[in-house]
């Protein structure tokens, strides 16, 4: 039977969808939160208190700062509503753990286990970015989109551990998110979907695996199919992750923002290059062509539904 906090996690998000409403907005990313503060809960970890005081100060301060706005656009008859737009992105992008506010995600990210940290990377995300669909900058969406590409690529370089590489993959992510606002609610909803799918799959694994950093000793059908996934993340052809990209690269070129399209391809492809990097030795280098044989077992037919899953 689902928890009452599971219940409130799950309907949160989706309620904002059916009202309009500033102050319903801000209730229900208020009760996300406490919900999500409730799942982390576990009383025989002091770094799992660290990891909920460290989560609910960054929501309540930026929550203060998201009613005490929104009561002087109301208290001005929306007046004032252009001067406090960017304020309140800025307050959403703290909120995602964007550039420059993204140290308390990677920190508190690393510190997870694999179930919170997928809905601290994808579920609760969602009322953030619906909310960036009426308060977006164009000019301010585009500098933090290209930022975010940039300092979430040279990050990765010289990490192995998994959860921080993970993270910056969800910083990096976010630059997509961006862009896709910036085209419609069509585009921004197909994104999240395949990028959710993906996420979900390879936390799956990496929960089963109990993997922590980049183990290439390990030779299994699992860990294989790990590394696919890790490719799908990262939005190489022809895996599941590279469609949304390609929706989102094919509807930017209406605008014409091919300088900016250009530079966010380049650290696309270093992106992907990092994760190629780390795939390479244990996926191909060492990939034993015995394990490919259709001998039926359980651990073949595994593998090639979850291939056929990654792939398109």
């Amino acid at each position: 039977m689902i928890s009452f906090s599971w219940l409130i996690l799950i309907m949160s998000p989706l309620l904002i969808f059916m009202n309009f409403n500033w102050f319903l907005m801000w209730v229900m990313i208020e009760l996300s939160t406490f919900s999500f503060l409730s799942i982390m809960w576990n009383k025989w970890f002091i770094m799992v208190h660290e990891n909920r005081m460290k989560y609910f100060c960054v929501q309540t301060i930026s929550s203060i700062f998201l009613i005490f706005l929104f009561c002087v656009i109301y208290l001005t008859k929306y007046q004032w509503i252009n001067s406090t737009s960017n304020f309140l992105f800025f307050i959403l992008l703290f909120k995602l753990g964007s550039v420059p506010f993204h140290s308390w995600f990677v920190n508190l990210s690393k510190n997870l286990n694999y179930k919170n940290m997928f809905i601290l990377n994808t579920w609760q995300k969602i009322i953030p970015i619906f909310m960036m669909l009426i308060f977006i900058s164009i000019t301010l969406s585009i500098i933090i989109l290209l930022i975010n590409m940039l300092i979430s690529v040279f990050s990765q370089l010289f990490s192995f551990d998994i959860k921080i590489l993970l993270s910056f993959s969800s910083v990096s992510n976010l630059s997509w998110m961006l862009i896709s606002i910036l085209i419609s609610l069509k585009v921004i909803l197909v994104f999240c979907l395949f990028y959710f799918i993906v996420m979900g799959e390879l936390m799956k694994k990496l929960k089963m695996l109990n993997m922590k950093i980049m183990n290439f000793n390990l030779n299994s059908i699992q860990i294989k199919w790990l590394f696919l996934s890790l490719l799908s993340i990262s939005g190489i052809p022809p895996f599941l992750g590279f469609i949304p990209k390609w929706m989102v690269l094919k509807n930017t070129l209406s605008f014409k923002w091919f300088n900016i399209l250009l530079i966010l391809l380049i650290l696309t492809v270093l992106n992907s290059m990092i994760y190629l990097r780390i795939c390479w030795n244990n996926l191909f280098l060492n990939f034993n062509l015995v394990n490919l044989k259709m001998n039926y077992n359980d651990n073949n037919i595994s593998f090639m539904i979850n291939l056929s899953f990654t792939l398109l």
